[in-house]
């Protein structure tokens, strides 16, 4: 009877351990961040990133320089020739285009679907603050969505409180503030600036959430933006329009590195997010690992 319970003991803890020690990921997804406001800005969120994390204030948007075309490519690792939507989906038109990978004839896979075929009972959550994303990650199954409705410091708490439950897998969060304030304003504007500012005070919310959970010792979090701007606009075929910010933080990356590779896409998320879980990228994703930010591979 003793030996019964030393050896319910024993694998309760190794359970314990097991669970506790299941990698996870939030991705911090900013519509509209430009990458030439942060030195006007107060943004001590962003300079803990940079002395912090691996990071790169140039990598690269898509064309067209439109917000679904680009969020889609971040989450199924492919530009827009391949994944076809090439323009904001908030009519069902832009979602009747055939994928281009045939092993997939009904919908290109997403970051969710990649993990969910991985494993079924991983728990993954879309927290989101724009009204087109949801037609994105239509028919992904989610074991959170909130959709945008919630304003962005509401579904950034939300997002914190579904990460806190030791089995989430992936909690991707979509804030919209930053393009909002850019259309109205214009990107060059004081309010603008204060968008970032906000930004910055929610990314503030999930680094103090990780650090208290584990410390990134089993959580990796990633920030990037879909595209920039200049103007009132996206800036088609602009630098401010195309270069973006983003930073990778995690137990395996490399803490204060600016990111050499001049080549880095947004798309480049949906592999790194697979990488920190340990799951292989499709087939049919174009997108690349960033190898110079691991401390080991």
């Amino acid at each position: 009877m003793k030996k019964g319970l030393f050896l319910f003991f024993l694998f309760t803890i190794s359970y314990s351990l097991a669970q506790n020690s299941k990698h996870q990921v939030i991705v911090l997804g900013i519509d509209g961040l430009n990458n030439y406001r942060f030195d006007e800005a107060y943004t001590p969120h962003f300079d803990y990133l940079k002395q912090h994390a691996s990071w790169t204030l140039h990598a690269q948007a898509n064309e067209p320089l439109s917000s679904s075309p680009n969020w889609k490519s971040i989450i199924t690792g492919t530009t827009p020739e391949k994944h076809l939507i090439t323009e904001n989906g908030f009519s069902r038109k832009v979602y009747k285009n055939n994928p281009t990978c045939e092993e997939e004839p009904k919908k290109f896979p997403t970051i969710f679907t990649m993990i969910k075929r991985d494993n079924p009972k991983a728990k993954v959550g879309l927290f989101e603050h724009w009204g087109a994303f949801w037609r994105l990650v239509k028919g992904d199954k989610l074991n959170r969505k909130f959709w945008w409705e919630f304003k962005p410091k509401p579904s950034v708490k939300r997002a914190m409180a579904f990460y806190k439950k030791r089995n989430t897998t992936l909690s991707f969060i979509q804030i919209d503030q930053c393009d909002h304030a850019g259309h109205k304003y214009g990107h060059e504007s004081a309010e603008y600036v204060k968008a970032v500012e906000q930004a910055d005070e929610l990314l503030g919310i999930v680094l103090k959430t990780i650090n208290e959970k584990d410390n990134f010792k089993n959580t990796t979090l990633i920030v990037v933006a879909d595209h920039g701007g200049k103007g009132n606009s996206h800036g088609a075929g602009t630098p401010e329009g195309m270069n973006i910010p983003l930073f990778i933080m995690g137990s395996n990356i490399k803490a204060g590195y600016e990111i050499k590779n001049t080549t880095v896409k947004n798309e480049d998320v949906a592999v790194m997010v697979l990488k920190a879980l340990g799951i292989k990228p499709h087939k049919c994703w174009t997108a690349k690992y960033i190898d110079e930010i691991y401390l080991s591979n």
